[in-house]
Formats: structure tokens, sequence, C-alpha cells
């Protein structure tokens, strides 16, 4: 990063000046799309692009999160079985039993939920263009990554 963007607040060691400059360039690309196709076509096109991977990045959490649930759960099994200590040295970090609200079950149920999303995003992308190229814009952005 540039020395001004790396700046990090003194107390909470937040990087500001590069928050305020994403935020900025984010405000003027939103702006500016919205002034060169219109204020409807921008917010379908920007919604979509910007819902699409936010709902598929959290089904991918989802999933980790019954993982690591899954591996702890081994880890502390071996464990107890062995009467051997050294999983912090398998792990990194020694192992707590993971808890979310409504267990693994909770989690396959949100993560059916972001998949009923994302087929409804697409959906609306054959139904209107606009909402077609926000996912084209995913698409490509997926792809250059």
């Amino acid at each position: 990063l540039p020395k001004f963007l790396a700046y990090r607040h003194p107390v909470h060691g937040a990087p500001i000046r590069a928050s305020i400059t994403a935020s900025l360039i984010g405000l003027f690309l939103t702006m500016s799309f919205a002034f060169a196709f219109g204020e409807d076509p921008a917010q379908d096109t920007l919604v979509t692009a910007a819902l699409m991977p936010a709902v598929l990045g959290y089904a991918l959490l989802l999933q980790c999160i019954i993982k690591i649930r899954q591996t702890e759960k081994n880890i502390i099994s071996i464990k107890s079985s062995n009467n051997n200590n050294n999983s912090q040295t398998i792990l990194g970090y020694e192992p707590k039993e993971l808890r979310f609200a409504f267990g693994g079950i909770g989690a396959r149920i949100a993560q059916i939920m972001c998949l009923i999303f994302a087929i409804g995003l697409i959906v609306l992308a054959f139904v209107s263009i606009d909402f077609m190229y926000g996912l084209i814009a995913v698409f490509i952005l997926g792809c250059t990554a």
C-alpha cells in the first residue's frame, strides 16, 4: 500500500485512511454508474454484483465452521483415547468446543437458504437484463482475481 493508505489509528489499529479512501472510491463508482445508466438499472446491477459474492461467501463460511467443528471433535476424541496432550501441536491451538446457534443442522439450513437466495438472483438475471449485468460483473471479477 502507499504510505498514505498504510496509516493506522494509534489506539485501535484500524486502517482509517484506507477505509475512507475505499469508501470514497466506491461512492464515486456508484454515483458515476447511476449517472451513466440511470438510477434503477444501476441499483439492480450493483445490488446483484454485491449480493452474489456475499451469499456465496457466507455459504462457504458456514461449511468451514462445520468442518472445523468436525475436525476439533475428531482431535478431541483422539486426544482422549490416547491420553495424549499434543492436540495443540496438531491444530496450532488448544481446541475448545465450537458452538453456534442450532448446531450443524442450523448451519446446513442457512446454507440451503443461501442456495435458494443465489438461485433467486440467477432467476432475476434472466428476468431483467440489469440483474444479468451484475452477474456478469461478478463473473468477470471472479475470473480475474
